[in-house]
């Protein structure tokens, strides 16, 4: 009987199979209504409440049927009325979802019934370049690089909310980077300069994510 080589002995051992854990990573929420209140259907968040049988809904609408005698879902008896889910508190908050605007540079991943209230202040939420022939969409940060090298804009920086300041302006479209008075926050600023019949008219505009509510 020939030995089996040392190599061969190593290749023919049984892979070691994954990590829950590493599995955890790939999940997929085939139903997110289970994450959404049982009567109002909104996500639920802390706090959260449920009946003896385990049906749960928000503390909102938990307050609106705090005179409720039984559950609002299988009517079961609610002598104590509804009680904390101290466990499906946990889950909810342990549920991260990828922010939408991942391509555009955000790497927030709020818990799941956070998602909107993010979308909606997410400052890498993408916006189009406003020359009409160009088709670039970014971040406001993308923006401000697209701006100065794609279509050689004059750009001033370095410009704080409430501070005065000097810029020349050239026909066409100007660019100002602003930070705001905590530094936290910066806001892009097209300055347009067209001729006129008797002078020059010049507009600006703040260049921002559409807010999720239209404004």
């Amino acid at each position: 009987m020939s030995k089996q080589k040392p190599s061969q002995a190593k290749s023919a051992r049984p892979m070691e199979p994954p990590s829950p854990r590493t599995a955890l990573e790939n999940l997929t929420l085939v139903d997110a209504d289970a994450l959404d209140c049982g009567v109002c259907f909104l996500p639920l968040k802390p706090p959260i409440f449920q009946c003896m049988v385990g049906h749960v809904l928000c503390s909102q609408c938990r307050d609106k049927l705090a005179s409720a005698r039984s559950c609002h879902v299988c009517r079961a008896p609610m002598d104590g009325g509804y009680r904390r889910s101290h466990a499906m508190e946990k889950l909810v908050d342990s549920i991260r979802a990828p922010c939408p605007n991942a391509p555009y540079g955000c790497a927030t991943k709020p818990a799941y019934h956070d998602l909107q209230p993010h979308i909606k202040a997410c400052q890498h939420a993408p916006c189009h370049c406003p020359e009409e022939a160009c088709g670039f969409v970014g971040s406001t940060e993308t923006l401000l690089a697209h701006f100065t090298t794609g279509h050689g804009w004059p750009c001033t920086t370095d410009v704080r909310a409430e501070e005065s300041f000097h810029m020349e302006l050239r026909e066409g479209f100007n660019v100002v980077d602003v930070v705001d008075l905590d530094g936290a926050m910066k806001l892009l600023f097209l300055v347009m300069v067209s001729p006129e019949r008797l002078g020059r008219a010049i507009s600006a505009v703040c260049v921002r994510p559409p807010r999720a509510d239209g404004d």
